[in-house]
């Protein structure tokens, strides 16, 4: 096993290509910047970003919290996702009838009581 696998996020088959790219240590992961983990495949900015940072936890026994990680969720929004609503094609939103679809079930319902 890779020490690489160590890392929370990291399994067998991501450790075999961080290990292909020259990342074999969790200390090789925790020093890299986020640029030199997105050249290995199946690696973005997000996820480069969140194994730098767990592999620093790894090392630090998750005492030491980086400023530009503090910094970096700071800026993100919380809150509820809100749905759009949906226009159509004249630019008025579409409403949604529900009499219609009760009173199909009423109709099917009743239609199952005959037979």
């Amino acid at each position: 096993m890779s020490e690489t696998a160590k890392i929370k996020g990291i399994g067998p088959a991501s450790a075999g290509l961080l290990a292909k790219h020259g990342f074999v240590k969790v200390k090789d992961v925790a020093n890299a910047c986020v640029a030199d983990l997105t050249v290995v495949p199946k690696i973005g900015q997000i996820r480069a970003h969140s194994l730098i940072t767990a592999a620093q936890e790894l090392l630090n026994g998750a005492s030491i919290v980086r400023a530009s990680n503090m910094e970096a969720s700071a800026g993100k929004k919380k809150g509820k996702k809100t749905k759009k609503n949906k226009k159509g094609k004249s630019g008025k939103k579409k409403e949604i009838k529900l009499k219609g679809r009760k009173s199909k079930k009423k109709k099917n319902s009743k239609k199952k009581g005959k037979k």
